[in-house]
């Protein structure tokens, strides 16, 4: 939202002409830098806009007056905002998609989000987290640079931009390009037609994030699209079908893009020649991964599969992949029965789409108006007054100093990145806003022998290309920080983010893990301070920092600029960052760090500085020639900057104290290690917890600064030194390399003597810099149909695809509001245990807009709920038992109202001892009942008579669902008989009904519930969605008036529940052999305030117990237990994957005593066809070892191990795992009433069919999938059948939407009464056999034939009793397997897979694209679990972890670098709908493979030291990561036990 950034250029002694360059900093800089989000980044050289600024205009002059020392400010200040007052307007003037608005004083904290869906009506801009970190609100924000001529197109987040800000911009929306009705953009189609929308609410953020790239570069390279949405997420689809769709406009497609056996990732046998036979480190995923080191000849350029190479294969029915985006070569090969046919390649699911061509001159035009200087928007101040706050947009900088001076308390705002969030989350009130984006004088860059003067409202996005411009231009000695700057930027949130923070926004924030200021505070910043009445003023930057949140700018000051200077010769500038994930995170710790090194002759050193080491890796000792003078580099400066490490950002002084004089040699890392702890000594209890994983960051981080300065050092030693212009290129031959253990090098004649690094220690210095990812899909479909409108088998494209690319399609929120709507807010509890004294809403009643609030003491019926058993109440009366937990609500005219009211309710409370964890519940023994136990044998006899039995425990955490809408109502009261009509964001409409109904005290008859769709689920709408349904219904029917509730991201995170944490204690017996004799489990789950479906979850994971293992004697136990945190629920697996991680974990702890290999000793445990499980359930159809062979082969498992096992034994810091998991995973419910469903099947006298069934849509493909039945059994296409919505009243007493038996049961069901309609039809049928449908049903209607029908379907021979063991509780099951490579740096932690291959059983698929779809997102999801995401809770029960910004899921950057998903082959199930098997649960756990890959990796990088069984929890997210392998940065930070009491002084505590 920032003008271009200008700038005025003074020469200095050391410039030069622009000229080609391959490097910035010390590693090296990457010309792909210049490439970000925005206009100069995508094709056209990153200044090619910028120019030096008219000597007329007023930053030229306040230029000359800063030079001339002229206190400009107090002269001119007064008069300039008194005549910008004079003139100013009142009214924000844009346009939105094309249409002029001119908004006369609106609210100043209204956000443009707020504005486009309340005033506009233009609800496809979503709201998924309203702090910038979810990109569902991503919007285009043009302007006109005036300066540079030239128009500027960048994505932001419409959460955040506050609608003042709009003034003189261009907004476009998902809208504003294409829809349905007209004509779809190109974006908007290959989205949709790639499969790319599932759920379809992260769809339209999405959809702008690709559009703003294509505005700005019409043919982008395949690195620029995966980069384009580091600020979008989406929880549905697994990311890789949205890249492929947009891999589609690149028309430069690399090989890399192209093949999928690229990477480094393809026939690992050429892998393992790669790391024996080459340098350290090859084909690593930190440099280019398809250009391995200089030794092996493959590489990338030709496919290690040879012959076999996809690109190599016959196009078959494919396409060839160009320009209009059609599909790559694709194999198609015939079934062993003839009726199938086989797609395998990249891109299969793409064969036969036509993509309509991308024409950028056809886009939507800049408004002409916005382009003239003069227009008002560019000549004349805004000021809007509204009734509690301001806003003010300055057009000149005294001006806006005066306005500082007149209210000290102002706020500027740039790209309210930050004041949004205090506004919203933190509860601040800024009465006075003043926006200063446009300022010129805040908008230049200048530079001279000072170094780089960086103008305060400079974006991010514009600092990184001009520090990338500078790099490329200036000579490589000068631009060490500025490269430092461009890499750390490079992981600086999402390009949303970037292209509106300001870098003044950046540091006068003061946040203590600020990710650019430790950088600033190393190279030696310095910042200029403004004031009206001051003047200006200089500050070190070091000393700007007063404390936590707190700076020296004075109340009336203003940040002006910050000057960046150049590093000098032998200065070398580094920056780390680490985060939990790499893209778009917030810092856990972040440092800078800056080292000066001086020449000296080494007869002074050794009389005046510590030896240097002696250490044969990195020696010191001389090998120069005799007559020379020997020089050694000795640390004159070093400055090192941390950030997540104190309240504020800080230097080490104690550490720099004892570094400086000191040779520079290996000794300094023992040393400043050593100091580095006493600077740094973070006890238990800091805020922010990860106290022993931030203090070996600390370590590491300069250990890496260290390794990375030798390699700098190294390069600069192989130059020569001209005495005017620096450093210049080697190659004229004036410089050597000398010794095996040191490099010397000639600088001014005399020979210099540095420490160089061993080999295998250089991987530390790698940067992360992620290739282009590579996909494969495998399936079968029919080879033809016996009816052509048969679809049954297609990869068919979800029915609502376009409607949610378009952002047409319809969610709760987006429904019109009602003329007499009230708004909803919950008022939550926020004790996790405790009495309610009093509940006093006086104060809330009195605020503007408020209509009343409701409690306990106003339900009409029943206040006691419960999704499974009545243990919950709507409104909390006497005792809270969780913070979260709904006390009342709120209702007023609009959401913001609302919610400051419900802040206002005061509740006083009378606290209770609570019970947080699982650790504290068995110490309670707080346990819900039943406990459940399933028992095959004399477990305590086999297990003593085992020749090896090991034991253990195990804990997992829980994992938040981190659907993108969040839970949603309308309820709509009916003027009479107390009806009420419900539009709901739900899995189970049936539940909600009941509920509803309960607590209005009315039949079930009465009341509606429809579902149209949810913007995703994953179980965590099944039961937790109907406290909010309940709380509108109750206010709705009080109020006689239509209650909307959304709850924001923060309110459904802390209130909602959580997968339920396990911990669990194992005994295992088996033969020295490997063969299993018996195991006893005992599994503790967290279960929280409520029962909900706790008691379901537990029997599942019993039934997981056993995973893929025939185990002979098996005792399982299950607690749930009874805790003060929200009730935890249902989450896709349903306790499974508990269950499953589980047995995992004791298999690998049985092999480590075995010294077995532990897939060895899984496939002597195999089930096989016919077994027995410990549930009793005899398996048919048993594909264990089938989908495990498939697996191992297609990813060609024994040469991967050979070449990770190569590649480990020559990097030291840098280590590759490589591991394969099975499940098995029981379809059915194992409730056995809830494994029943029905359907309604209308046909109009048209021929148009309206289904309804009971299943509900969350962007799984459900209705979808129903269509493609009902087309089939009807032989009409599916464009004649239609779905609305889910309701009550069409089909009732519906089961939920999950267990992943939603085809199968709604399938059988819609069959049903398709089958009767047929039967209703066959003699019109025979009568006309050459008529049409529509002739068939007319006739029918004439003969007064009934054309409307109910379907049911009860699932047979199922049921289980878990008191005596005996039943089938699995109407079938699934099976697959997965393997997963993975490389670590075991520094930091971060983890990059290199590869995954999935094998799903899913029979004779419904529509493969969808079940690929279901199979990748429900892997990456799995891979959230498992490697990524972590929830933290205070010791008081309060979730920390309460949006984007701190609770981590997987983004674009995580998915494999080499994804290959395979349809099992040939496989077929008698027991569902048309041979198919469920999908949604089964492929979760399977991302466990990536989980333990990263634990083998651990384990190869802690071989030489111990060789114990690595501790068994279910996370490896980096710090999990890295403090395992147990190196000199990890052991002096040892992390207690799990249960060590020392746990309860922790910020956090482990649930």
């Amino acid at each position: 939202m920032s003008s271009h950034p200008r700038v005025h250029v003074h020469p200095h002694p050391h410039s030069r002409s622009p000229v080609p360059r391959h490097g910035g900093g010390g590693g090296g800089h990457r010309s792909h830098h210049a490439s970000h989000h925005g206009s100069p980044r995508h094709g056209s050289a990153p200044h090619s806009g910028i120019m030096t600024p008219d000597p007329s205009n007023s930053s030229a002059v306040m230029e000359d007056a800063f030079a001339a020392g002229v206190d400009f400010y107090a002269l001119s200040a007064p008069l300039a905002l008194r005549k910008e007052e004079e003139d100013a307007r009142t009214a924000v003037v844009f346009f939105v998609n094309g249409r002029k608005i001119t908004e006369q004083r609106p609210e100043p904290t209204m956000t443009l989000l707020t504005y486009l869906r309340t005033k506009l009506g233009l609800t496809g801009t979503k709201l998924g987290c309203g702090e910038g970190g979810c990109g569902a609100c991503t919007v285009m924000l043009s302007h006109y640079d005036h300066s540079a001529k030239r128009i500027v197109h960048r994505s932001a987040n419409a959460c955040l931009a506050p609608m003042c800000a709009m003034d003189g911009m261009a907004v476009t929306t998902v809208e504003g390009i294409g829809s349905t009705s007209t004509k779809l953009h190109p974006v908007q189609e290959r989205i949709a037609k790639a499969h790319g929308s599932q759920c379809g609410f992260c769809t339209p953020g999405i959809v702008m994030s690709m559009y703003t790239l294509l505005r700005n570069n019409p043919n982008p390279s395949p690195e620029l699209v995966e980069d384009a949405f580091q600020g979008n997420l989406c929880r549905c689809t697994g990311y890789r079908p949205i890249l492929d769709a947009f891999k589609t406009f690149c028309t430069d497609d690399s090989e890399h893009a192209q093949c999928h056996m690229a990477n480094g990732n393809g026939d690992a046998a050429t892998l393992a020649a790669a790391a024996t036979t080459s340098t350290p480190h090859p084909a690593s995923v930190n440099g280019d991964a398809s250009q391995p080191d200089v030794s092996v000849s493959a590489g990338a350029s030709s496919c290690p599969m040879g012959a076999d190479c996809c690109r190599n294969k016959p196009a078959s029915s494919a396409n060839d992949c160009g320009t209009d985006g059609k599909a790559a070569s694709v194999v198609v090969s015939a079934s062993a029965d003839g009726q199938r046919k086989t797609f395998h390649g990249p891109s299969a699911l793409l064969v036969g789409l036509d993509f309509a061509p991308y024409d950028p001159s056809q886009e939507l035009i800049f408004p002409p108006e916005l382009m003239n200087s003069t227009h008002a928007t560019n000549t004349r101040a805004l000021h809007i007054q509204g009734e509690t706050y301001a806003w003010y947009k300055p057009m000149s900088l005294p001006a806006l100093l005066e306005i500082k001076h007149q209210h000290p308390h102002a706020r500027l705002v740039c790209g309210n990145t930050e004041i949004g969030i205090e506004v919203k989350f933190k509860h601040q009130i800024y009465k006075t806003l003043v926006s200063v984006a446009h300022l010129p004088e805040l908008n230049t860059i200048t530079h001279s022998s000072a170094g780089v003067r960086v103008g305060a409202s400079v974006t991010l996005t514009d600092l990184g290309d001009y520090m990338s411009h500078l790099c490329e231009t200036l000579p490589r000695y000068q631009t060490r920080t500025f490269s430092a700057i461009v890499e750390n930027l490079r992981w600086f949130a999402g390009h949303q983010i970037r292209n509106v923070s300001a870098v003044a926004g950046n540091i006068v924030t003061a946040s203590p893990i600020s990710d650019l200021n430790p950088i600033f505070m190393a190279a030696g910043c310095t910042l200029t301070l403004a004031s009206a009445t001051g003047g200006q003023r200089n500050v070190p930057f070091s000393k700007f920092y007063k404390g936590y949140r707190q700076t020296l700018l004075e109340p009336t000051e203003i940040m002006l600029a910050i000057t960046i200077p150049y590093t000098r010769d032998f200065e070398f500038v580094e920056a780390f960052k680490q985060a939990k994930r790499r893209e778009d995170d917030i810092a856990i710790v972040n440092a800078g760090m800056r080292i000066l090194l001086e020449m000296v002759p080494a007869a002074q050193v050794q009389a005046a500085a510590p030896a240097p080491s002696s250490s044969s890796s990195n020696s010191s000792s001389s090998a120069a020639s005799n007559d020379t003078t020997e020089l050694v580099p000795v640390i004159r400066e070093i400055a090192l900057s941390y950030g997540g490490m104190a309240p504020t950002t800080v230097l080490s002084p104690k550490t720099s104290e004892a570094l400086v004089n000191r040779v520079f040699d290996e000794s300094i890392v023992q040393v400043g290690c050593a100091a580095l702890a006493e600077d740094f000594p973070l006890g238990i209890s800091t805020p922010g917890g990860m106290v022993e994983y931030r203090r070996s960051l600390n370590t590491s981080f300069f250990f890496k600064f260290y390794l990375m300065v030798v390699e700098s050092l190294r390069e600069r030693l192989l130059t020569d030194v001209d005495a005017n212009n620096g450093p210049t290129d080697a190659s004229d031959g004036a410089a050597v390399v000398a010794g095996a253990s040191t490099v010397n090098g000639a600088v001014n004649g005399s020979n210099v003597a540095a420490p160089t690094a061993d080999p295998r220690a250089l991987s530390a210095t790698e940067r992360t810099h992620r290739p282009v990812s590579s996909s494969i899909q495998e399936y079968q479909r029919p080879v033809e149909h016996a009816n052509p409108n048969d679809q049954v088998g297609d990869p068919v494209r979800h029915m609502s695809a376009l409607k949610q690319a378009t952002g047409e399609a319809i969610y709760v929120d987006d429904i019109p509001r009602y003329g007499n709507e009230l708004y909803g807010a919950l008022v939550f509890s926020q004790r996790a245990h405790a009495n309610i004294r009093s509940i006093d809403a006086g104060a809330a009643l009195e605020m503007p807009g408020v209509f009343a609030f409701y409690s306990a003491k106003d339900i009409p019926g029943s206040n006691h709920i419960g999704p499974a058993v009545i243990d919950e109440e709507c409104f909390a009366e006497t005792e809270v038992t969780c913070v979260g937990q709904v006390i009342g609500i709120v209702l007023a005219e609009t959401q913001s109202e609302a919610q400051q009211a419900a802040r206002k309710v005061k509740v006083e409370y009378e606290d209770l001892p609570a019970v947080i964890s699982i650790l504290d519940a068995i110490e309670a023994k707080s346990y819900y009942s039943p406990i459940n136990k399933i028992q095959t044998g004399d477990v305590d006899a086999a297990i003593a008579a085992a020749e090896v039995v090991v034991e253990g425990e195990f804990h997992m955490g829980g994992q938040e669902h981190f659907y993108l809408e969040t839970q949603a109502t309308l309820a709509v009261p009916s003027r009479e008989d107390g009806e009420m009509e419900l539009f709901v964001s739900t899995q189970a409409p049936m539940k909600t009904q009941s509920m509803v109904a309960k607590v209005l005290g009315v039949d079930y008859n009465r009341v509606n519930c429809r579902v149209k769709r949810m913007g995703g689920g994953f179980g965590g709408k099944e039961t937790r969605s109907i406290y909010v349904s309940c709380a509108a219904a109750v206010a709705a029917q009080l109020s006689r008036r239509p209650v909307r509730i959304m709850l924001d991201r923060d309110e459904d995170m802390c209130s909602s529940g959580q997968r339920h944490p396990f911990h669990a204690k194992y005994r295992v017996g088996a033969t020295r052999a490997g063969k299993l004799c018996g195991v006893d489990v005992k599994m503790y789950s967290n279960g929280g305030n409520s029962l909900d479906l706790s008691v379901a979850v537990m029997e599942r994971a019993l039934f997981s117990i056993d995973n893929v293992y025939n185990i002979p004697v098996v005792r399982g136990e299950g607690f749930v237990c009874k805790t003060n945190l929200p009730s935890n629920t249902a989450f896709r697996g349903f306790g499974a994957p508990q269950g499953m991680m589980i047995v995992e974990a004791w298999m690998q702890h049985l092999a480590a005593a075995l010294k077995m290999d532990v897939d060895a000793v899984r496939e002597l445990n195999f089930y096989h066809e016919g077994d027995r499980t410990h549930f009793t359930q005899v398996l048919t159809d048993c594909h264990v070892e089938k989908t495990w062979k498939f697996a191992r082969e297609s990813a060609h498992f024994a040469e991967r191990r050979a070449a990770c096992d190569a590649f480990n034994k020559v990097n030291r810091w840098r280590k590759r795992g490589l591991a394969a998991v099975p499940t098995k995973f029981g379809i059915s419910f194992t409730l056995k009433l809830m494994n029943q469903a029905g359907a309604l099947v209308q046909i109009y006298t048209d021929g148009s069919v309206l289904l309804t069934h009971g299943g509900t849509e969350m962007g799984q493909g459900l209705h979808t999938k129903m269509v493609q039945v009902a087309s089939r059994e009807l032989g009409i296409p599916m464009s004649m059948i239609h779905v609305t919505e889910t309701s009550t009243s069409t089909v009732p007493n519906t089961s939920p939407t999950a267990a992943s038996a939603g085809s199968d049961l709604n399938g059988m069901a819609v069959k049903n009464a398709c089958e009767t309609l047929n039967g209703r039809l066959k003699p019109f049928k025979e009568a006309n056999p050459t008529g049409t449908f529509a002739d068939w049903v007319r006739a029918a209607y004439v003969d007064r034939v009934s054309l409307s029908s109910t379907g049911f379907y009860a699932t047979p021979n199922i049921g289980y009793d878990f008191k005596n063991n005996i039943g089938k509780p699995f109407a079938y099951l699934s099976y697959g397997a997965s393997v997963a490579e993975v490389e670590i740096d075991t520094l930091t932690g971060d983890a990059t897979t290199l590869h995954c291959t999935v094998v799903m059983d899913v029979g004779h698929s419904l529509n493969p694209a969808v079940d690929i779809g279901q199979v990748e997102g429900g892997f990456v999801q799995g891979m959230g679990l498992f490697t990524l995401e972590e929830s933290h809770w205070s010791q008081k029960g309060m979730l920390w972890t309460r949006g984007p910004g701190m609770y981590k899921i997987p983004g674009f950057m995580d998915i494999p670098l080499d994804f290959r998903v395979h349809l099992l082959k040939d496989s077929g199930n008698e027991y569902a709908i048309h041979a198919s098997k469920a999908v949604g649960e089964p492929p979760l756990f399977l991302a466990a493979s990536v989980f333990y890959a990263i634990r083998d990796a651990v384990a190869s990088a802690r071989s030489s030291a111990l060789t114990a069984l690595l501790r068994s929890n279910a996370s490896a997210w980096p710090a999990s990561t890295t403090l395992p392998c147990l190196d000199d940065f990890t052991k002096p930070f040892p992390v207690p036990a799990f249960d060590d009491p020392v746990n309860k002084h922790r910020w956090n505590v482990v649930v």
